[in-house]
């Protein structure tokens, strides 16, 4: 995962991420996680055509969704240096 935010993320790959939805799960060490359903907003490939990044907004919305989402976006910030 390139960047996350409370209402989503972007994904870095070595190989092409198709477009659509899809289930994704984040997870942060092996205390906290969830599996939302994510649809694509943007997509990059870099000019020499080796890096692929993604742009997703979370489509799961409910209370508890974002509840954990919250907390795993805590936990993340507060451990980066």
């Amino acid at each position: 995962m390139r960047d996350f935010s409370l209402g989503g993320f972007a994904v870095e790959s070595d190989e092409p991420i198709p477009e659509g939805t899809h289930i994704v799960r984040i997870q942060e060490g092996e205390r906290w996680s969830v599996t939302v359903t994510a649809a694509s907003r943007h997509g990059q490939t870099s000019e020499d055509g080796t890096r692929h990044v993604m742009g997703f907004q979370i489509s799961d919305q409910s209370e508890d969704t974002k509840q954990i989402i919250r907390v795993l976006f805590e936990r993340l910030v507060a451990d980066e240096p």
